[in-house]
């Protein structure tokens, strides 16, 4: 009965050991997570600057080619 016993609190206590490891590492996946998501917002915000400046690219494309105004002065 004692060795059950015995056997019983050594379980106990690896459970309590694996609880914390397995909280521990929880936290960090969590960590992970935040910084994952913090990451993708700044990818999106690159994606959105790209995206308008490729908009001003070819509207200032489209007024080059079709004889709009230009920053440098034509000669006579």
């Amino acid at each position: 009965m004692e060795d059950e016993l015995t056997r019983l609190e050594l379980l106990r206590d690896s459970s309590r050991d694996l609880v914390a490891f397995l909280e521990s590492t929880r936290e960090q996946f969590d960590a992970i997570q935040e910084e994952n998501e913090k990451a993708l917002r700044i990818m999106e915000n690159w994606r959105a600057v790209f995206t308008i400046a490729n908009g001003v690219a070819r509207i200032q494309s489209a007024t080059d080619t079709a004889g709009g105004f230009s920053s440098v002065p034509t000669t006579p």
